[in-house]
């Protein structure tokens, strides 16, 4: 969260004890907070963010992952020569730059990285953009943007007397990333270093109008789901990239706008997905559906939060939009309808979900069956099938181990992630162990001409047990 009056810090309160309790606050641009090669000291970080920033949300890498156990902080912010004007809590700034803070001691120092630049009078606060990490505990970013627009241009002719149709100064749909655990994004090339220098552009260029709402989620590294809400009207917008308040609601003068504003937007629920953000933001693939064919809203969606006192202004959807993946890989997005049912609705995924395994849609598979050393005495036997994309088989894990009095098996597979460099498969979820629930972490190696397989479980009861396997086989393609 961040502090609505005086500097706009970032700071979070931190439990150790599952939420019972909590400590103070924490910012997240404190000292020490400096990592060698990212962001040079927090003084460049907190130049960008003291007067001007919107939360994104927080992330914490899962057990077993690079970087486990990392906390991630993101926002989005204006920059130095806009705060220096003076701070402004009427959100009327351009938010064109994106952040992380992370740390990797529970909070006691954190590190901050710009993830993108934007640029001067390219707006992303629309108000929020989407955050989110993937199952190897890599952030994303899901951001609207003017990005094409010349901001000085668009608000001219916002104002000329007709309605807005220049496409370059329509709000698309982007995606920033970082695959090395929010060190660099994109592949860096910003003038931050570490920061990325394009973005990838989500909406086809033949999609326009104005994109807003986003929500992200992600499952391998690569492989997201991006939903956001869509017009074919083009907003008019002011000379920092901002929409006009009530520039959705129709032309004037009865509702107090200039008679050039476009006709009532007519706006709908839209999801995208790609396999191949492991290519570069020219090569990476999208696509997309329109989910509602009936508008789920009609008129302006108001930015500005609480200043949204425009007479024309309209905040029914208040400022967002959520999307979230399951362990089969579909998207289900919740969004709210004023126009058919005035409720809260959700959009489900049924087909088309994103693939199990690692990056880039490959399917990959992981069987095991056979048995190691038991924990205490005996053996501990277990069977494992990670192959669903490719048999339909469900997913799932089974361990026992009688001379530990341990009989477990799996009820929700939330992550499998392959590293073929080391022929191993790290599987992550939830289960139950002698009738009672727990969370697992199973590691299994295959077997290689000099090594044997390997096995090993750790379960949130306490139990724990590695070894090389004594008979059978651990399968991984």
């Amino acid at each position: 969260y961040h502090d609505f009056y005086g500097p706009s810090q970032i700071w979070v309160n931190i439990s150790h004890d599952g939420g019972a309790t909590f400590g103070p606050p924490q910012e997240v641009l404190a000292s020490p907070a400096v990592t060698p090669g990212a962001v040079t000291g927090t003084l460049v970080a907190q130049s960008y963010t003291f007067c001007n920033t919107v939360p994104a949300g927080v992330q914490i890498v899962k057990p077993g992952l690079p970087h486990a156990g990392r906390i991630f902080v993101a926002w989005i912010a204006a920059d130095p020569a806009q705060n220096a004007t003076g701070c402004n809590v009427t959100m009327l700034q351009s938010f064109h730059t994106l952040w992380v803070s992370y740390s990797d001691d529970n909070g006691a120092t954190w590190t901050p990285q710009q993830a993108f630049d934007a640029g001067v009078g390219h707006d992303a606060s629309t108000p929020f953009v989407g955050f989110t990490s993937d199952a190897q505990g890599n952030p994303y970013f899901g951001f609207a943007n003017n990005l094409n627009a010349n901001p000085a241009t668009c608000s001219a002719e916002s104002t000329a007397g007709t309605v807005q149709s220049d496409t370059s100064c329509e709000y698309d749909m982007y995606v920033v990333w970082s695959k090395d655990g929010g060190t660099t994004w994109d592949g860096g090339g910003g003038l931050v270093p570490g920061s990325a220098a394009k973005a990838y552009r989500v909406n086809p260029v033949s999609e326009r109008g104005t994109h807003w709402f986003p929500a992200i989620a992600a499952r391998a590294p690569g492989q997201v789901d991006v939903a956001y809400l869509r017009t074919s009207e083009i907003l008019p917008t002011d000379a920092f990239g901002k929409a006009n308040p009530g520039g959705c609601a129709g032309p004037g003068p009865g509702n107090g706008n200039p008679p050039n504003y476009p006709p009532p937007c007519k706006w709908n629920l839209y999801a995208a997905q790609s396999l191949n953000l492991t290519s570069s933001p020219v090569n990476a693939t999208w696509s997309t559906t329109q989910i509602t064919t009936t508008p789920m809203h009609i008129g302006d969606i108001c930015n500005l939060r609480i200043f949204c006192v425009a007479p024309s202004s309209n905040r029914n959807l208040l400022d967002f939009i959520m999307a979230t993946v399951d362990p089969a890989g579909c998207a289900h997005i919740a969004y709210a309808d004023d126009n058919t049912v005035n409720l809260l609705r959700a959009a489900n995924q049924t087909s088309g979900c994103l693939p199990a395994g690692g990056g880039g849609g490959a399917c990959h598979e992981a069987d095991g069956n056979g048995s190691v050393q038991g924990e205490r005495s005996g053996s501990a036997s277990f069977q494992s099938d990670e192959d669903s994309c490719e048999d339909h088989d469900q997913n799932g894990e089974q361990m026992k181990d009688p001379g530990a009095g341990e009989d477990f098996h799996s009820t929700q597979v939330q992550s499998t992630q392959f590293d073929d460099s080391l022929g191993t498969v790290t599987i992550y979820g939830q289960g139950a162990s002698n009738g009672l629930p727990v969370l697992f972490l199973i590691v299994e190696q295959a077997a290689t001409a000099t090594t044997p397989a390997f096995y090993s479980i750790e379960l949130s009861d306490g139990y724990v047990n590695s070894g090389n396997l004594t008979t059978g086989t651990i399968t991984l393609g």
